[in-house]
């Protein structure tokens, strides 16, 4: 007989984790949610496990105005709550710029290759983007249409 397990019990909770950054950081809730310029229900949402999930836009804003927290951390609860010391690493010496390093003649044609891809991808987006654009306008008219007829019902 296989025993009941809720597979949520093994993931990190957004208490722990929010807990644990407010730890890390020195505040409290209120003064953390003030610093972030948001709302404090917010933060009280994910302390008391109303918000099962850090949402993308808060992890940004967190990270951006406490860069030392680290990120992975918010999502996943797995690491360390705070970024560790970047490891040195030993400085390239310059080339003088009078001197030119010879590039292989395939590492040319791979990088040529993908600069056309990379072209190409643009174009697609940029052709989404005006297809986007357009289905927009489209439901920015339809909207207006509604409107109007609400109005002419009203």
């Amino acid at each position: 007989m296989k025993e009941n397990v809720r597979q949520d019990e093994f993931i990190p909770t957004t208490q722990r984790i929010i807990q644990e950054v407010l730890a890390a950081v020195g505040l409290t809730a209120p003064k953390f949610a003030d610093a972030l310029g948001i709302n404090y229900q917010r933060i009280f949402d994910l302390m008391r496990g109303r918000t099962k999930k850090f949402n993308p836009g808060i992890v940004n804003l967190i990270c951006e105005k406490f860069p030392e927290v680290n990120k992975s951390y918010l999502f996943t609860g797995e690491g360390n709550v705070l970024n560790t010391e970047p490891e040195e690493v030993e400085p390239v010496e310059e080339v003088p710029a009078h001197e030119t390093t010879s590039v292989p003649e395939g590492s040319l044609a791979d990088i040529s290759g993908l600069l056309h891809k990379v072209v190409d991808m643009l174009d697609q987006v940029n052709e989404r983007s005006a297809r986007l654009t357009e289905f927009e306008r489209e439901l920015n008219e339809r909207e207006a249409a509604l409107n109007a007829r609400e109005l002419d019902i009203e």
